[in-house]
């Protein structure tokens, strides 16, 4: 007589499995910690490649000539450091973590990365008199890394073999940002 027959060996390692990676979806709380990491780096670059770096090449529209003078003149070395290097306040807000207006906020299923500083928002908007010179944009490439992150976190509980370096670079030709 032929027997019909259900093998459930080791199905108690994949139950232990599956529970562990649900119970570590419930908390995100590394990744945001790596994100916010990349986040800082990403920002730095930004400002240091007056936007070009998460904008396919594109730089920030330059200053009006009549302010790009005044500053000239005005701002002791090392400034003028770029378009929207001043007073360094914005830069400082945006990617350093000790920094007053620096925000970093996160639960086990959120993430709130940016900055209090009261007028970042006229330069990443623009307003009449100010063109759009985006600040906090995400390139393709980051994404995927939070998304690899995740994944990683969720599945064996260790984000720290991610390479951050393959999306510190800026996109490689042809490649979306």
């Amino acid at each position: 007589m032929e027997l019909l027959t259900l093998d459930l060996r080791g199905a108690l390692g994949k139950q232990a499995f599956f529970g562990a990676a649900a119970e570590r979806a419930q908390d995100l709380t590394p990744v945001w910690n790596f994100v916010h990491n990349v986040w800082l780096h990403e920002i730095a670059q930004q400002f240091l490649s007056e936007g070009r770096f998460v904008s396919d090449g594109e730089e920030w529209a330059p200053l009006n000539p009549e302010y790009a003078r005044w500053k000239a003149r005005h701002l002791p070395p090392p400034a003028p450091l770029g378009i929207l290097y001043r007073t360094g306040r914005l830069l400082e807000a945006l990617s350093n973590e000790g920094s007053a207006e620096h925000v970093f906020s996160s639960t086990p299923d959120s993430v709130l990365l940016g900055a209090t500083t009261p007028y970042g928002k006229y330069h990443q908007t623009g307003t009449d008199h100010m063109p759009v010179r985006p600040i906090i944009r995400t390139r393709n490439r980051f994404r995927r890394t939070v998304i690899r992150a995740a994944v990683r976190h969720i599945l064996s509980g260790d984000i720290d073999s991610i390479e951050p370096a393959d999306i510190q670079a800026p996109p490689e030709p042809g490649e979306s940002a």
